[in-house]
Formats: structure tokens, C-alpha cells, sequence
């Protein structure tokens, strides 16, 4: 149970011992894994007997601080804080949550906005994607769910046939779009339809296929021989997502060429045809501040062009409504004087302004309406406002005592951050942290995370899941079964304390998201290692771990991912000194050899030049002889042909005479004629 409810052992078993009170969130999540059909829920809401006397009781330790908690910060799906809990009451609002299908009959403003989108999209199918654009806090999510899916599931909702049979898939993309739209496929179908991310990617309308063969099989099933088509509703909501999330670049393009061809896909001439399928409706939705980044995609320019749909802000009676009809549906009473306030501090005019031309007021133009990100503020108003109500009356001094439109959500979020211990306090900053999206250029967004990855690092998962309860039951987080996200992204900028801890941080969130990033796809890569970290990336990752405390916040992927990078890097800086020890050596090598090459040429230069100094110099024989006296020269001929006179070269035993080039000349003077007639030769 605790692996499947995402609650730890120790904390279902405080709850089963009734150290801890069980909530909504606890026992909607056992009674889906029980499939109890809402048996646990009913339990939960039954009020208790003697439930004064119970809550008189004095009580120590965590059980008191649990108590105390639960009574001060009673949620929106039972509790109200007016002295007693009254769990049979319904709260019509939603606070920061968006609308679901399921709150459809709470969902009032906005039937015109509703009803040209319907025909929007349905001029729109067969032809491509339409794009809902829209500022932050404008409605979107609410109008997808609680406005187009129920239209598609009601008879009558959306002229054509059989459309109540459509499957409808409501999803965001998250970090890998086309795992989610596949899931999303396989949650409404109760079962996957045989297509793989790559059969998606290389060849789209196998989806369409599939989903065919399932529609025809659930006809036959039942009867039906000739079933209407089916066409699968994709309704791809936060569709920003794709480029604060996803960091593929190719993931994102064939995410966005499969909504491309899924919405143009040709209808098969022969029905019995069993490849292709009906196109599907696609519908985004997009914050307006990220609309420039889908010009970057060229599949989305014919969306810009011919599928956009602006969703305009709620006039001042949509937002008349949007308060008193819920109230009224559910037997609750406004305070008169209520409803003025709340579009006083709203920035609005109570009665709509005159029309241009009409003379009641030359100086205004057109009515007032709703500011971009105050819906979500004046709903959760309207919740703490609920929850301090008198009787079935939501009063004025209520409402001031929640710090009104702009301070009642700060003040929601201070007390259940000031109702937990310490460690909770930082443990539910890690978390909330880890719940937004920072980019440089823009501002902070929050994110869907698993609920597994914010509990794995915690040191005290009890004392973890205790604070991420808190403000789950203060409707400042909204958790299903497997993931967590900040309700609005109007909470990030409401909270001063939240507020400060993004931006004190801001730095480290983008290193961690950048980590994040870069494990998932060396995960993806089956762990190559060109995709770790290097050089200065690392450093800076390395920096941040070590000293800013943030090795804590990782996840197990994240710190395998770390540790892998640092050993590659600690294996390269290795085989770097290995070979700058290579280098030293083969240069020091060099260096001795070119030294001694160098004395080896000069010894020889030198040698050189003394044998080309001896060869120059006349023998000394030669030299006496042709220095003898005029009268006497063939005397010292004879002398030297006799060997009388002393040669260098014989005393040294390198030479004889003969071989001397200065003997040698002598050779020849022996032949000159008349030669031997200078021994007769007399001055």
C-alpha cells in the first residue's frame, strides 16, 4: 500500500493507530488502489460523534500539532473554520486549481468563450492543430476541461455525429512529449494500442490506426455494425511546456509534426480499408509570453496564420457570475457589500462602463475587464473566504480577515509554512523549489514533478510527506496518484517568501535543471560518455554540489549522472598526466640526443679544419729548397731528392714523401728533359 499510495509505512501507520488524522488526499488514493468506489472518501466526511467533545480534548506531542494543523488550516473539501467542522458542506470554488471535468457544473464567465471555441474547432478538424493563446492566469486549463471536454462528452455538445464516443486526452508534454501523449492515449482507451514512441515518430498515423481498430472492435462488441468515426481529441494544455521542459530539440520538432499529422490525416476512401484513419482533433494551449518561441517550429506557421484562437479576458459580468452562480448552486449566500469589494480589489468597476458614443462617460471606452492573473487570486479569495464563513454566509469581515484578493493567498501560504517544524520548513522549501521552471529571458513557471523523485532524497520521508500534505490540503499544491505541481503559477509571484527563496536561488536552479537536462538523456543514451559533463560545466556542477549544499536536492539518476561525469573526468585528468610524463621523457630523449649531436658535428668541423690546414701548408722540404740560393739551385733538389732534408709528415708516420701533395709535384720534375743536367749546373 505505501509504494502504491506514495506514503511512507510509518506515516499510513500513524494514520491506521490514530496518531495522525487521515485526509483527502490519503483516502482518495486508497480508495482508488482498493477500488472501494468512494466507501473510504464517504468515511472520511462522516462527521464523528462527540466530534466537540473530541476536539476539546487536550493532546500532546505530534498528535496535537497534527490536530491543531488540520483545524487551522481546514480545506476546501470539508472544513471551515467558524469553530466547529462541518464535513457534509461543498466549496463551489476552486482556489488555485484549475477546473476539472468533474467541477464542469461550478464552471460559470465563460459560456460565450466556451461556445466560440467549440466552433472554432469545429471549423478547424481535418485542417490542422488550433491554438488557444492566452495570458498566464486567464483560464485555459479550466476552459479545456471544464468547458471543451465536457462538450465532446455531453450529446449535443459538438455538432457531429458520435462525438460522445470520441476519445478525449487531456495531457501537458512534460520533459518527453510523445511518451505522454501515448500514455494519455492508453489511460482513455484502459489499455495500450501496440504503438512505440518510435512507430510514432517515424510513421504517425499508426496511432490513428489503432485507435480505429479499438473504436471498431468496442462497436462490434456492442452491436453496432455501422459505427460513426472515431476520432481521438488530443488537448495538449500548458503547451509552453514543450520548450521549458523538453530539451530535445528533435524530440520537440517530432513532437510537433505528429500533432501535425495526426489533425491532417486523410480519411481511407474504402471503410473496410484498414490503414488510416479519421484525423483527430488537436487542440494547444499556450501562454501568451511564449507564443514567439512556436515561430522557431516552421510546422507551426499555418497555425498562426489560419488556427488561432485568442481567448479574451472575463468581462466584469462573466466575473458576476463566476462568484454568485456557484454560491447559488450551492445554497450559500454572498453579504451584501461582498461582491463590490471583491471587484473594487480586483482593479474593476462595479456597473460597466458606457459605450462609445452613447455620452454617459466621453472619457472612458469600452467596460472594464479582468486583469491578466486575477482570476486565480479572487478565487482563492472566494475559498478562504468559504472557509471562514458564518453559517452558509460568506460575510465581508471574512473576507478581510484572509488579506483580500492580494494578500490571501501570501497569508494562506504563511500559515501553513509557520504550522510546521523546522525541518518540514526546509524540506517543503526543497520541494517548492524543485516545483519551478527558471530560464533566462523569462520569468519563473511552475512544473510537474514525480512524486517519487521529490520523497527518494529526503532524509525523513514522514516529515516530507507530512509538509507536501499541508499545502496540499491548503489547495497550494495539487498531487495525483504520481506526480506534484504548484497549483498556479500566481503562487510564485503572490508569496514573498517563495518568491525570495526563487530568486536568492535562481543560479543553482538553473545548474540543477541543466542536470537534470543532461542525466535524462545520458540515461536515454544508455550511458555513453560522450553526453557527461566536462571542463567547465562540471566544475561549475561540482562547485554547486559541494558547496551550496546541492548534491542533497539530487535525484538518484542526477547523482549517478554526477558521479559518472567526475570518474571520467578523474580517468582523463589520468591519461592526461600519463602523457604529459610521455611528452617529458620523449623530450628529454630528444634534448640528450641533439646534444650530443651537436658535439658530434663540432668535433668533426673541428677535425675538418685542421686537415684542411695541414693540406694548405708547402712541406718543409719544399720550401728550403725553392728558398736556396739563386746560384745554387739544384742543390737543394738533390738534397731533397736524396731525403736529406726532414719531412713532417714521415716523423709522424701519416704520410710518406712521395704521397705528399707537395712531394708529388716533384715526380714530375724528375721527367722534365734535360733535368739530370742540373747537378752540372754552376753559378
Amino acid at each position: 500500500m505505501a509504494r502504491q499510495t506514495h506514503y511512507s509505512k510509518g506515516y499510513l501507520s500513524k494514520i491506521e493507530t490514530g496518531a495522525k488524522r487521515a485526509t483527502v488526499d490519503v483516502a482518495r488514493r486508497c480508495d482508488q488502489i482498493l477500488e472501494a468506489e468512494g466507501g473510504l472518501l464517504r468515511l472520511l466526511t462522516r462527521p464523528p460523534e462527540h466530534a466537540e467533545e473530541a476536539d476539546s480534548v487536550e493532546t500532546t506531542g505530534e498528535t496535537a500539532k497534527a490536530e491543531t494543523t488540520d483545524g487551522a488550516r481546514a480545506e476546501g473539501d470539508g472544513a471551515a473554520v467558524t469553530g466547529r467542522v462541518e464535513f457534509d458542506a461543498v466549496c463551489p470554488y476552486r482556489g488555485l486549481s484549475a477546473f476539472t471535468a468533474q467541477d464542469a457544473q461550478w464552471f460559470f464567465g465563460r459560456e460565450r468563450a466556451t461556445a466560440a471555441l467549440v466552433e472554432r474547432v469545429f471549423e478547424r478538424v481535418g485542417s490542422g492543430p488550433l491554438m488557444v493563446v492566452a495570458p498566464s492566469g486567464a483560464g485555459k486549463s479550466s476552459l479545456f476541461n471544464a468547458g471543451l471536454v465536457p462538450a465532446f462528452r455531453n450529446p449535443g455538445g459538438f455538432p457531429m455525429p458520435g462525438v460522445e464516443r470520441w476519445p478525449v486526452v487531456v495531457f501537458t508534454p512534460t520533459a518527453h512529449p510523445l511518451e505522454e501523449l501515448l500514455t494519455g492515449v492508453a489511460k482513455a482507451f484502459d489499455g495500450g494500442l501496440g504503438v512505440s514512441v518510435r512507430q510514432l515518430r517515424d510513421r504517425p498515423e499508426a496511432l490513428l490506426e489503432a485507435v480505429r481498430r479499438r473504436a471498431d472492435d468496442d462497436a462490434r462488441a456492442d452491436g453496432d455494425r455501422r459505427p460513426p468515426p472515431v476520432r481521438p481529441v488530443l488537448l495538449v494544455d500548458q503547451f509552453e511546456e514543450l520548450f521549458t521542459l523538453c530539451s530535445d530539440e528533435d524530440e520537440r520538432r517530432a513532437f510537433v509534426r505528429v500533432l501535425c499529422a495526426l489533425s491532417t490525416a486523410r480519411r481511407p476512401s474504402d471503410p473496410a480499408d484498414g490503414h488510416g484513419g479519421d484525423p483527430a482533433v488537436v487542440v494547444l494551449g499556450l501562454r501568451a509570453d511564449l507564443s514567439g518561441r512556436c515561430i522557431e517550429l516552421p510546422e507551426l506557421a499555418p497555425v498562426f496564420s489560419d488556427g488561432l484562437f485568442v481567448l479574451p479576458p472575463m468581462s466584469v459580468a462573466g466575473l458576476r457570475e463566476a462568484i454568485t452562480r456557484p454560491a447559488e448552486l450551492a445554497g450559500l449566500t454572498l453579504e451584501s457589500g461582498l461582491v463590490p469589494l471583491l471587484l473594487r480589489d480586483a482593479g474593476l468597476r462595479d456597473e460597466p462602463a458606457g459605450l462609445p458614443g452613447d455620452g454617459s462617460d466621453p472619457g472612458r471606452a469600452l467596460p472594464d475587464v479582468t486583469p491578466s492573473g486575477a482570476l486565480p487570486l479572487i478565487s482563492h479569495a472566494l475559498l478562504t473566504t468559504w472557509q471562514r464563513r458564518e453559517g452558509a454566509t460568506l460575510t465581508v469581515a471574512g473576507y478581510e480577515r484572509t488579506g483580500g484578493i492580494r494578500g490571501a493567498v501570501a497569508r494562506t501560504a504563511e500559515d501553513v509554512f509557520a504550522g510546521l517544524y523546522p525541518s518540514e520548513q526546509q524540506t517543503i522549501r526543497r520541494i517548492l523549489v524543485r516545483l519551478v521552471h527558471v530560464a533566462d529571458g523569462t520569468g519563473p513557471a511552475r512544473c510537474r514533478t514525480s512524486r517519487a523523485a521529490l520523497m527518494e532524497r529526503s532524509a525523513d520521508t514522514d516529515g516530507a510527506t507530512a509538509a507536501l500534505d499541508a499545502f496540499v490540503r491548503a489547495r497550494l499544491i495539487t498531487a495525483d496518484r504520481d506526480t506534484v505541481e504548484i497549483a498556479h503559477e500566481a503562487l510564485l509571484h503572490a508569496w514573498p517568501r517563495l518568491r525570495g527563496w526563487i530568486d536568492a536561488d535562481r543560479h543553482g536552479l538553473l545548474i540543477h535543471q541543466q542536470l537534470a537536462h543532461a542525466a535524462d538523456e545520458w540515461e536515454r543514451e544508455d550511458g555513453d560518455p560522450s553526453a557527461l559533463y566536462r571542463g567547465t560545466r562540471l566544475d561549475t556542477v561540482r562547485m554547486w554540489a559541494g558547496e551550496l549544499d546541492g548534491r542533497s536536492r539530487l535525484s538518484a539518476q542526477e547523482e549517478a549522472f554526477l558521479s559518472a561525469s567526475l570518474a571520467e573526468e578523474a580517468d582523463r585528468q589520468r591519461q592526461a598526466r600519463r602523457q604529459i610524463r610521455r611528452r617529458q621523457g620523449t623530450l628529454a630523449t630528444l634534448v640528450v640526443l641533439l646534444t650530443l649531436a651537436v658535439v658530434a658535428g663540432a668535433l668533426a668541423y673541428r677535425q675538418r679544419s685542421d686537415a684542411a690546414s695541414g693540406a694548405g701548408r708547402p712541406l718543409p722540404g719544399t720550401r728550403r729548397a725553392v728558398r736556396l740560393p739563386g746560384r745554387r739551385p739544384a742543390r737543394g733538389f738533390d738534397a731533397a731528392r736524396r731525403g736529406r732534408l726532414p719531412v713532417p709528415g714521415d716523423a709522424r708516420g701519416a704520410r710518406r714523401p712521395a704521397e705528399h701533395p707537395d712531394t708529388a709535384l716533384l715526380g714530375p720534375a724528375r721527367r722534365v728533359p734535360g733535368a739530370g743536367q742540373l747537378g752540372g749546373f754552376r753559378a
